[in-house]
Formats: structure tokens, sequence, C-alpha cells
């Protein structure tokens, strides 16, 4: 899964959002709109007298605006936990199918056990040569092997794509609430 990267309003309306929700925003509106107040109440000649209608005009051009990037972050917000959601998902059908590739390959290998142990008891009842028992055990060895070297591959070949998959974390809280894991029943292994 490719990174993807937010447009600068984008990330210009999660910073500011980040801003909004923090109590040295709270604190600064409070000090600005008392101080504006006293400073007209203080004030010989006033230009925005006691019902402050400048400073409410001003006020509701400020929430509009804030309302639309608080919007747009939350736009954004959506976006990557969809992103996150189709990540884990694909990620979980991976693992599966991993999962469901590892069973058959310890199958076969049971399976194929249980041959040369059936292949070593018919030998020692028919009382074969001992190197002809040896040469068979070296050809099952040496697919036990191969085997084996395929596992590492395909794992290996797993761990790539996993990696390329994996998307940049994202530094916010509200990211983290969003990407919940899925419930374990969620995919079953048989």
């Amino acid at each position: 899964m490719k990174p993807v990267h937010l447009s600068w309003a984008e990330r210009l309306s999660v910073h500011i959002t980040e801003f909004l929700a923090s109590w040295l925003f709270f604190g600064l509106v409070n000090l600005v709109v008392g101080s504006y107040a006293i400073w007209q109440d203080m004030s010989a000649h006033p230009f925005d007298a006691y019902p402050f209608t400048f400073l409410n005009l001003m006020l509701a051009v400020f929430t509009f605006d804030m309302e639309i990037l608080i919007m747009v972050a939350a736009k954004v917000a959506q976006s990557q936990a969809d992103r996150q959601s189709a990540y884990t998902l694909e990620l979980a059908q991976t693992t599966v199918s991993v999962l469901h590739t590892l069973r058959d390959m310890v199958e076969a290998d049971v399976e194929r056990d249980q041959k040369r142990d059936r292949m070593l008891e018919l030998l020692r009842e028919s009382g074969a040569n001992q190197s002809e028992v040896l040469a068979g055990m070296s050809k099952a060895e040496n697919a036990q092997t191969a085997m084996i070297e395929s596992l590492r591959e395909s794992d290996k070949r797993q761990s790539d794509m996993i990696e390329r998959m994996c998307p940049p974390k994202v530094a916010t809280e509200s990211s983290a609430e969003a990407a919940v894991p899925p419930a374990a029943d969620a995919f079953p292994l048989a």
C-alpha cells in the first residue's frame, strides 16, 4: 500500500483542529475577548460600544471559518481510517493465505514422512540392501531440504510484501483511536 500524502490545506486543517482542541486556545480566546471588552469600556471614544457588535461579527466569522477547518480535518481523519481499515483487511487476508500455505506444506511433510517410514518398513521386511535404504533416505532428506528452502523463500517474499504495504504511522491521537484491530474470529483459518 502506497503512503498517502496530504495536501498542504489538509495538513493545515489537521494542525489547526489540533490547536482548537487545546486549553491554550480556550485561554487565548477568553483573554482576547475579555481584553477587548475592557479596552472598549475604558476607552474615552470607543468605536465598538457595549453590545460589541463588531466583536460579535468577528467572532461569527471566526466561528464559521473554524467549522470549515474542523469539517476538512474530520474528512481527512475519516479517509485515513478507511485506508487503515483497508490495509488491516489486506494484511489479515495475506496472513490467512500464508497460514493455509504453511498448513499445506506441513501436511505434505507429514505425508512424505509416512511414506518414507513405510518404505523403510518394507525394505526391512524384504531384507533389501542397506545401501538402497540409505539412498532412499538421502532422496527424502534432499526433498525435505528443498521444501524448507522453498518455505524460507516464501516467508521472505511475504515479509517483503508486508513491508511494502505498511503505511507510515500518523502521529495524531485521533487516528490511533480510529485504527481498531479486527476481531479474532473475523478471519477463520479453516
